[in-house]
């Protein structure tokens, strides 16, 4: 018996518990196909001579790992206890080796750091944050995304073991592909003869782990799953989505009255999840006299709420369990009938949605998998399902990127050093064409954009300009630059909107009729004058929705245009940066103030007006923002300073009312200044504050009509420290306007006024905000 009939004996025999000492553990059956099939897949994988019959009680132990290596269990306990003796067993090695162990997070980082480093006292074995050049068997923990970010002097350190711990997938065909991960172990691959062992949970990626190890093409072949499914695949004629929908609800109800066993239910979005409980819910179905239960998983649920249903369906407490497409559900949640339903799920060239391949992994042996779609479909699934559809890397869209940094880095200095990046990082994907070609067309679109320049077969990357303060070296939107000194915050908002960044906001009849509609709500501020009709009309409205809060109130408002009210608010921010930097290069003064006060408002995602930011103390609406306004308290400073007492008189509230507001606002930060005036005319003005916090100070003086920029600085300012301190040589008389700003609270502005005559400097209080300081 040689070592692969041997092997294929052991697992076997262990069956539901197989554990192997290399392959992992893996439950088939025994017949001709099956071993054959078995024997492909073990053809990439490093055997042991020390391979025992442990008939599924205990775990051999792996010992010193000399190739390449895919560990797979579902059991965690058997992972962590795999990836222990990996490490420990180089406790003892003449040759000091060198591990590095990639884990999912930073908090699993955190936790296996700690543990290790208290399991490795009594070793020889040291747990570094780093690897060195030190002459010590060393053990690093860490992220591919931390791992990535090190220098390329300590990325280069020889490494002779790599464990990657509690991978699911190395392929395109999860929801989330570990990009960092794909990059991490490819750098390792190309600079470094290392071996690798990469534990998994997964039966289904076991193909693609060995054959990326063995630098084969990765295909995730179905048939070799150990999961011996039966598959059926209801085709059914679309005449419109209600019918359809319809027709597939009477497909799943038929499935169900077949079956007593629990059923697992993929719809394509939450509506259609909670319709199909629903209908299913009212058919009132029965097995040995207890109702059929069913439940709900949305991205929307809440984390404990999902536990929760997670647990109960595990216990078989719920029957029907309908999950949208896009939930990354706990893979340890298994089912005896799986139905996919509609179309949705043949999208491979899409890493945003998860494949067939990964919802056949909630499967038990033996179970049953119903597949409902269109009839134009069921050819596409049926080769799906037998093997005939190739996995794409995601990378190939992000590949110009990732060629930059290392060419930056100095690590790609050639054609043939960017293909052998380019192969190494699509893990031999195919791609739509050749990748001598790919590179080809890859290097010609960094050539022509400047990015690189290459001579005599050498890449090198093209010089950056240096960064440069003065305005006519800095590229900022023409729209910017058309802002004016005199112009209003809604002349500034109406230009900004037509920046470039904003062109890519497509407008369709039915966004015209949303945004036209909304703009009736009167918590817009600005309206519009006009029809909506152009891109720029259309992130003006946006803006005034997302600032406004109006679709909070609107009874319709489709989710892409929230989605496009973020985006907008995003971009704006940026843009708005380059408006305060221009403005300030300019000395302008109003158009600053402006800029400023659109800055904070969209960090905060609301206007800074009274009638916007009171609301945000629990008791007060828009009715007592107007009250209070009208009594002179325009700020949540100037309430704060106000007497408890006298803010219950005037919102005719009781006690202790007041007590509570003032209790609200103790976390808010409060600026004090004060200004003295020096025997040679020169005004010292000083602000401290209370809490650490980021400031920003504007002075300006002004003579008659004509307003001149004295100073702008934005700084953190520590607790109990002067923020600002500024000597100005002034006239007698003078009028000096100081504002202190927070970007990122609204409502605590201080204004002041100070008048400078007859050697004398008086300070009067501006609590009105930008208007009444200017």
């Amino acid at each position: 018996m040689n070592s692969e009939e041997e092997l294929f004996h052991i697992i076997r025999k262990c069956r539901q518990e197989a554990i192997s000492s290399e392959l992992g553990f893996l439950d088939t059956r025994n017949n001709a196909r099956e071993q054959t099939a078995l024997s492909t897949e073990l053809s990439s994988f490093s055997f042991s001579s020390d391979i025992a019959d442990t008939n599924g009680c205990e775990p051999a132990r792996y010992g010193h790992i000399t190739q390449s290596t895919v560990l797979v269990s579902n059991d965690p306990s058997r992972r962590q206890r795999a990836v222990e003796e990996i490490i420990l067993s180089y406790k003892d090695s003449a040759r000091k080796k060198k591990i590095l162990c990639f884990v999912e997070d930073a908090d699993k980082k955190k936790d296996e750091t700690r543990k290790w480093k208290a399991k490795t006292k009594s070793t020889d074995i040291e747990c570094v944050e780093e690897i060195d050049k030190k002459n010590k068997t060393q053990v690093c923990i860490t992220t591919p995304e931390e791992w990535l970010a090190m220098d390329t002097e300590k990325r280069n350190t020889l490494v002779d073991t790599v464990i990657v711990d509690g991978v699911s997938s190395l392929s395109s065909s999860t929801a989330r592909p570990d990009t960092s991960l794909e990059l991490s172990l490819s750098f390792l691959q190309r600079k470094q003869n290392a071996v690798f062992a990469i534990v998994t949970m997964e039966y289904d990626n076991i193909s693609v782990l060995s054959k990326w190890l063995s630098s084969n093409r990765p295909v995730h072949r179905l048939d070799s799953s150990p999961r011996q499914i039966k598959t059926k695949i209801i085709g059914t004629y679309k005449t419109n989505t209600f019918a359809f929908d319809g027709a597939l609800n009477k497909d799943i109800l038929r499935e169900i009255t077949q079956d007593s066993n629990d059923f697992l239910v993929f719809c394509p979005t939450k509506k259609n999840a909670v319709q199909t409980a629903l209908y299913i819910d009212k058919q009132d179905i029965r097995h040995k006299g207890k109702r059929l239960s069913t439940a709900v998983l949305h991205d929307g649920t809440p984390l404990v709420e999902r536990r929760q249903l997670e647990e109960m369906y595990a216990k078989r407490q719920i029957r029907l369990l309908c999950v949208t497409r896009t939930l990354d559900l706990d893979p340890e949640i298994k089912t005896d009938c799986l139905i996919l339903k509609d179309s949705w799920c043949f999208a491979p060239r899409t890493p945003q949605k998860l494949d067939v391949a990964q919802l056949l992994a909630h499967t038990r042996p033996e179970s049953r998998v119903t597949v409902l779609t269109e009839k134009k479909n069921v050819k596409k699934y049926n080769e799906l399902l037998n093997m005939k559809q190739e996995i794409r890397s995601a990378l190939e869209k992000t590949a110009k990127e990732h060629v930059m940094d290392e060419i930056a880095a100095g690590e790609i200095r050639t054609a043939a050093d960017t293909a052998l990046f380019v192969k190494a990082t699509l893990f031999g994907a195919t791609l739509e064409t050749p990748h001598e070609r790919y590179v080809e067309r890859l290097l010609a679109e960094l050539c022509q954009s400047k990015q690189i320049t290459i001579s005599g077969g050498k890449i090198t990357p093209a010089e950056k300009r240096r960064k440069s303060t003065s305005p006519d070296k800095r590229t900022v939107d023409d729209h910017v630059e058309k802002v004016e000194d005199e112009d209003s915050l809604r002349d500034i908002l109406w230009k900004l909107s037509y920046a470039s960044v904003f062109r890519v906001l497509g407008i369709t009849q039915y966004d015209k009729r949303c945004l036209t509609s909304i703009q009736k709500n009167r918590k817009i501020k600005y309206k519009m004058k006009g029809k909506i009709n152009t891109a720029g009309d259309k992130a003006f409205c946006l803006l005034q929705v997302a600032l406004s809060g109006a679709y909070l109130s609107a009874d319709v408002f489709p989710q892409k245009l929230k989605a496009e009210a973020e985006f907008v608010c995003r971009e704006m921010k940026k843009t708005v940066d380059d408006l305060v930097w221009l403005c300030t290069e300019r000395s302008y003064t109003t158009g600053l103030r402006n800029s400023l006060e659109l800055s904070a408002s969209l960090h905060c995602r609301r206007w800074n007006s009274p009638e916007f930011f009171f609301p945000q103390i629990d008791g007060i609406g828009e009715t007592y923002s107007e009250t209070l306004v009208k009594n002179g308290i325009c700020s949540l400073s100037a309430l704060k300073r106000t007497d408890p007492r006298t803010t219950e008189l005037l919102l005719k509230r009781k006690t202790p009312f007041g007590n509570t507001v003032l209790k609200l606002l103790e976390h808010l930060p409060v600026f004090s200044l004060t200004a003295t005036l020096s025997s040679k005319l020169s005004l010292r003005c000083t602000v401290e504050t209370k809490t650490e916090t980021a400031v920003r100070v504007l002075v300006w003086e002004c003579e008659g009509s004509k307003r001149s920029l004295r100073c702008f600085l934005s700084e953190t300012v520590q607790k109990d420290a002067e923020a600002f301190e500024k000597s100005f040589v002034c006239r007698s008389p003078a009028v000096f306007y100081f504002s202190v700003l927070s970007p990122v609270f609204l409502g605590i502005d201080e204004h002041r006024k100070i008048v400078v005559s007859n050697g004398k400097a008086n300070t009067l209080v501006c609590d009105g905000g930008f208007k009444s300081a200017g």
